[in-house]
């Protein structure tokens, strides 16, 4: 398999690839989704923790490889294995606010326009813990809902409800937000 072919792969052949020895598809597969994958972990425990968690995701990913199903489920396969390392850090360590966590996600996110920071974390403040992770998986990582569902074994229609309750929860903050 040929760089160039690589880069236009999708995330199953370069899987595939990888099994069958070209180690450039492993890398590949880490261009593709170690920044995601860091903003993700940063907002379940930290930015302390998050560098340490990516690299041991992709370890366990090499571990385990073998036993993926290749239907174009990667990134929620990913995600999933993630999501795990992090339960497991949060129940080892204290990890800092939640307030604290959002903030430094949104700092690292490239904004079309200028957003109002103060109000947006304020909207997420008043956010249930899987609204928050739908709602910033979705907007700012550009997850789909079905990868989404994937990644923590949710229903899709119960990801699509949290997205729509947290949209109308943001709403009625932003009508009360005082005029800027």
């Amino acid at each position: 398999m040929s760089d160039e072919t690589m880069q236009e792969g999708t995330d199953d052949e370069l899987v595939h690839a990888y099994l069958a020895g070209h180690q450039q598809a492993f890398e590949e597969l880490y261009r593709r989704h170690a920044k995601k994958l860091l903003t993700f972990l940063a907002g379940e425990v930290g930015r302390t923790w998050a560098e340490d968690l990516c690299q041991e995701t992709f370890s366990r990913l090499l571990t385990s490889l073998h036993r993926y199903d290749p239907r174009g489920h990667f990134a929620a396969y990913l995600f999933r294995i993630a999501r795990n390392l992090a339960r497991d850090k949060q129940r080892q360590v204290v990890h800092t606010t939640p307030l604290e966590k959002a903030e430094w996600l949104l700092s690292t996110l490239t904004l079309d326009h200028e957003l109002d920071r103060t109000w947006l974390l304020n909207a997420l403040k008043n956010l249930t813990k899987e609204q928050k992770q739908v709602v910033l998986m979705h907007e700012y990582l550009g997850m789909t809902f079905a990868e989404i569902s994937n990644t923590f074994q949710r229903p899709l229609g119960t990801v699509l409800s949290q997205m729509n309750r947290a949209l109308g929860a943001m709403r009625r903050q932003l009508v009360l937000a005082p005029e800027m």
